[in-house]
């Protein structure tokens, strides 16, 4: 899952906690995340983006 993106803003244990939500309630990652209140959906987005966390920027 994308949450380790999370880890470095919020802690690890905050992240795992987000996670275990969003499997335990059939949840997309981002809306767990809101839904924890320890981050907002313009601090997810910024956080969690596939380009930046794959190292795939382009030109």
């Amino acid at each position: 899952m994308t949450v380790t993106a999370l880890s470095p803003h919020i802690g690890y244990h905050n992240s795992a906690k987000i996670a275990q939500q969003a499997l335990k309630n059939k949840t997309d990652l981002r809306t767990a995340a809101i839904k924890s209140g320890y981050l907002t959906g313009t601090e997810f987005d910024e956080w969690v983006d596939p380009l930046k966390m794959t190292n795939n920027q382009q030109n």
